[in-house]
């Protein structure tokens, strides 16, 4: 299956999302592959760190919008899980990304109206690629560095359970965890924080229900 995290905007969590769902998913077996396609290269970074006593996942950079398609077809043939960082941005290579995908993901973060903004403008373009496709989208909003303590957080998840595109039932809260595995190449399964490691087992179960429902 191809799943593409992505967003118009960079910061919200979209490599640690596409890091840490690559990680469950080799830790259960699959054959398992990251396409980085964002020009930051993030996740390529990440690769390059991790340990080779931890789960292989191979990372393959690719930012150009022309050969995109039949990159990932190939890895798509030879691999359980094909999981795609994509730019930060609305582009031709975005685009493509999520005609490509059968899920989407969008991580968003509860910060107010740039977020709750940024969101609808995605909705807004999915509409018009599911029109080009012909066909459904699959795509659930993420909700990333959750704070269950200040109103604005649980008020911004009530205003997400309103769209169209609905959130994951699981979300990642704001924790040091995410940001220490990264740093080693890891993903929070792979790290000592069990709070942090359920919650994305969480995401990841439900990730593969909807799967399973395609």
């Amino acid at each position: 299956m191809i799943i593409s995290c992505i967003s118009y905007k960079g910061g919200v969590g979209k490599s640690t999302i596409a890091q840490n769902l690559a990680v469950c998913f080799a830790h259960a077996g699959n054959k398992v592959c990251i396409v980085d396609a964002d020009e930051s290269q993030n996740t390529s970074y990440w690769s390059e760190a991790r340990s080779e006593d931890f789960p292989l996942i191979p990372v393959h950079k690719l930012t150009d919008d022309k050969a995109i398609a039949v990159e990932v077809s190939k890895l798509y043939n030879s691999h359980d899980y094909v999981i795609i960082d994509s730019p930060p941005s609305q582009s031709i290579i975005a685009d493509k990304i999520i005609m490509l995908s059968h899920l989407v993901l969008v991580p968003v973060t509860p910060k107010g109206s740039s977020e709750v903004n940024t969101a609808e403008q995605f909705m807004r373009q999915i509409t018009n690629l599911e029109i080009l496709k012909e066909k459904k989208i699959p795509a659930r909003f993420v909700i990333n560095e959750f704070d269950p303590r200040p109103l604005l957080h649980k008020e911004f998840v009530d205003r997400f359970r309103e769209f169209e595109i609905k959130p994951l039932h699981a979300m990642l809260h704001h924790r040091i965890a995410y940001g220490e595995a990264n740093l080693f190449g890891k993903g929070v399964l792979e790290h000592v924080d069990a709070k942090a490691k359920q919650e994305i087992i969480t995401l990841n179960n439900e990730v593969i229900e909807l799967l399973e429902k395609l």
